[in-house]
């Protein structure tokens, strides 16, 4: 039987890929799983497969980078608080560096009142 490709365990699959690329240093391929995953609807935050509570921010953050900067943002640093030294953290920080550099990781802008 053939899985349906909507399916919670496909978008799980596909942002789990996404941070095995990035941990190998292909942004581009992880970025663009994790953009599937998260048109998919991929939800981590109950995943009872991830291996430790800073993958879970990882992998959130990946998940995220598609549809909300801000909260991307929020997920690395919380990955890179969890993290600790991990040989992984400063591909975190790039990534997230990319999201700032893109609009994330700070409060919303303000939008200036068009001039009449």
């Amino acid at each position: 039987m053939r899985e349906d490709e909507s399916s919670p365990l496909r978008a799980h699959a596909l942002v789990a890929l996404a941070l095995v690329h990035d941990r190998r240093g292909d942004t581009a391929k992880a970025t663009g799983l994790a953009a599937e995953a998260a048109a998919l609807g991929v939800s981590v935050d109950s995943a009872p497969w991830v291996a430790t509570p800073a993958d879970a921010h990882a992998l959130r953050a990946l998940a995220l980078e598609a549809r909300d900067t801000a909260q991307a943002s929020e997920a690395w640093s919380a990955y890179l608080a969890a993290a600790g030294t991990s040989p992984y953290a400063a591909a975190a920080r790039a990534r997230q560096a990319e999201l700032k550099k893109k609009g994330g990781g700070g409060p919303p802008k303000k939008k200036k009142d068009a001039k009449r």
